[in-house]
């Protein structure tokens, strides 16, 4: 469950960073900001700790398997969700990889060097560096669209039997070819709303809610709010 913590050799020396404006609102775990690393801008998700409230609710809900505060921690904490996915993205291939912004790293910041916000003086900051969208659509005439026969069935049967507006057709046909990709990655998003979807429907970003499966090592994953499935495997979750 470990993920490396390392980012690219260009954003070195990592202490160069200059935090700028939020690009979004503040979640329950976490905030985005442009900053600027050498003489490039990046989008920079900062995480709030691994909630000691959270981590107690998770261990009694799963103590049946009597884990650890360091396995509660690898396994729930959004920003190892998030880290452990960007990983996986990695080995999509050929169109489909540009649904999802280009991952630079992860790693802990100095509080000096982070905005201020809701944490112990103590401790580093988690924080993953990505691409920073300029918010224009991708989609393009170089690849052709590729969806699973499900999603052709569901949109057929929105647009003939329920009578769904055209346009948002084509919405839904775009949002479910990014998670159809997401899913050739072994990864399951789990928190799918209108907000994970950016430059018009055409990237898919926030995966701190989500599970991901290494290839060829299919390690079952502990759901706290799914208990009694037991651990469950990519094929069953998706």
């Amino acid at each position: 469950m470990s993920a490396l913590l390392s980012v690219s050799e260009e954003l070195l020396p990592i202490e160069r960073i200059k935090f700028r404006e939020p690009l979004a609102p503040r979640t329950l775990t976490a905030q985005v900001y442009r900053a600027t690393i050498g003489s490039k801008d990046y989008a920079v998700k900062l995480f709030l700790p691994y909630d000691i409230r959270c981590r107690d609710i998770d261990r009694v809900r799963l103590r049946a398997y009597n884990l650890s505060d360091d396995e509660l921690e690898a396994r729930f904490h959004p920003w190892r969700r998030e880290m452990r996915v960007y990983q996986q993205i990695k080995y999509i291939k050929g169109p489909d990889r540009q649904f999802f912004p280009k991952y630079y790293g992860a790693t802990r910041l100095s509080q000096k060097l982070c905005p201020r916000w809701g944490y112990d003086d103590t401790e580093d900051i988690p924080v993953i560096i990505l691409e920073l969208l300029d918010g224009k659509e991708i989609h393009n005439e170089r690849y052709e669209l590729q969806i699973s026969n499900s999603t052709r069935q569901v949109a057929e049967e929105l647009y003939n039997d329920d009578g769904i507006d055209a346009e948002y057709i084509h919405i839904y046909i775009h949002c479910m070819e990014k998670i159809d990709a997401l899913h050739s990655g072994r990864a399951v998003h789990s928190d799918i709303k209108p907000d994970v979807f950016m430059n018009c429907a055409s990237v898919m970003i926030d995966f701190s809610s989500s599970w991901s499966w290494e290839d060829g090592k299919d390690e079952p994953c502990l759901d706290p709010f799914r208990r009694r499935q037991g651990p469950t495997t990519f094929e069953s979750r998706t």
